[in-house]
C-alpha cells in the first residue's frame, strides 16, 4: 500500500474485475450459447438470461442447416454463421451499446486525438 498525495491515510489500488456491476446493470452480458429456428434466434447469456429476436433477412433466406451452423466468436461478443459468412454482435440481441459488451469482455475503448 502507498500513501495518497492528498491524504496521510494509506490507500490501496483497487482494480475492477472483468464484468463490472455497472455494465451488468445496463444489460450487457456475454453469449454462452445460440440456436435458431425458422422464425427466431435465441441466445443464452452468462447472467442466466435467454433473449430472442426475429431472424434477420439473411437468416430467413438461409436453409435450416445453414441457420443451425453457428457459433459464438470474438470472446463471446458475436455470433457467426460460417456457411453464410455473416456475423451479428450480441449488442444487437441485447439492445445495448457495443462498447458496453466489448468492455465487459475485457476490451478497452481507445480514443486517439489528432495532433
Amino acid at each position: 500500500m502507498k500513501r495518497s498525495v492528498a491524504s496521510s491515510k494509506r490507500t490501496a489500488l483497487i482494480l475492477k474485475p472483468r464484468g463490472s456491476a455497472s455494465l451488468r446493470a445496463k444489460g450487457a452480458a456475454l453469449a454462452v450459447s445460440v440456436r435458431c429456428d425458422d422464425k427466431r434466434i435465441y441466445v443464452a447469456f452468462d447472467d442466466g438470461r435467454e433473449v430472442s429476436k426475429p431472424l434477420l433477412p439473411f437468416l430467413r433466406e438461409a436453409s435450416a442447416r445453414e441457420r443451425r451452423n453457428c457459433r459464438i466468436t470474438d470472446y463471446k461478443t458475436a455470433i457467426y454463421w460460417p456457411d453464410l459468412d455473416e456475423q451479428v454482435g450480441v449488442d444487437w440481441i441485447l439492445d445495448v451499446p457495443e462498447d458496453d459488451v466489448l468492455e465487459l469482455a475485457g476490451f478497452k475503448t481507445m480514443i486517439f486525438k489528432r495532433s
